[in-house]
């Protein structure tokens, strides 16, 4: 179960107002809760750590795109002070990294690596940009699929934990390649495969196992 949504003009997103009723849920069903919190303060780490098993954090690693595509007055500082608190407050943590945020261009990706590999997550999930209809970048390319894979090799050798590419990926032709490519590069898990990720794994001799949930969780596998 996750709880997301947009952020609010400080940045942070407002998981507080469904907290309750997700906090019922989990205790009804067992699922495990996790939360796109966006940027938090210690005091708001303090509580969702009663609550949340994982903080989902996307780290942006440039004052430039936080200014300009975020729209926030806020810079990479209060993104580490977000890793910070939520780790202080004990609560386990999936960075996101965003690759592509500005526009399809890279600024600051390996920065927020960086920022993030401090505070030891459990996973680091890899998002891809996506081009979306009625936004400033709706005409914006994608990113370089050379591009994504020098921000995968970096994940991959930075960090011991899994390395997880993201439901959130443009479709396609682009997808399938880019699948193939995070596999090349050394990926745990990918959210959402194509059918040329399993083809790939098959023709490399690499067991698949499904498991149901994000990607950002220990799997679950299917029964």
């Amino acid at each position: 179960l996750i709880l997301s949504g947009g952020c609010d003009e400080d940045g942070s997103v407002p998981v507080h107002s469904a907290l309750q009723d997700a906090v019922s849920v989990k205790r009804a069903t067992g699922m495990r809760l996790s939360a796109h919190t966006g940027i938090t303060g210690r005091e708001r780490a303090l509580v969702l750590a009663r609550f949340i098993d994982m903080a989902l954090v996307d780290v942006v690693g440039s004052d430039e795109t936080i200014r300009e595509v975020y729209g926030l007055d806020k810079t990479t500082a209060d993104y580490e002070s977000t890793l910070k608190n939520l780790s202080d407050a004990g609560i386990p943590l999936a960075p996101h990294i965003i690759i592509g945020l500005h526009g399809g261009e890279l600024r600051g990706e390996f920065t927020a690596l960086r920022m993030a590999a401090k505070y030891h997550p459990c996973a680091v999930v890899l998002v891809v940009f996506i081009p979306t209809n009625g936004t400033p970048f709706e005409d914006a390319p994608k990113t370089g699929i050379t591009d994504v894979a020098k921000v995968i090799i970096e994940a991959r050798r930075m960090f011991d934990v899994p390395v997880s590419l993201s439901c959130v990926r443009p479709g396609g032709s682009y997808r399938s390649l880019l699948d193939e490519c995070a596999i090349l590069c050394g990926v745990d898990r990918l959210a959402v495969p194509s059918a040329r990720a399993y083809s790939v794994c098959s023709e490399l001799g690499l067991g698949v196992q499904e498991a149901r949930g994000c990607c950002s969780f220990p799997p679950e596998p299917i029964t």
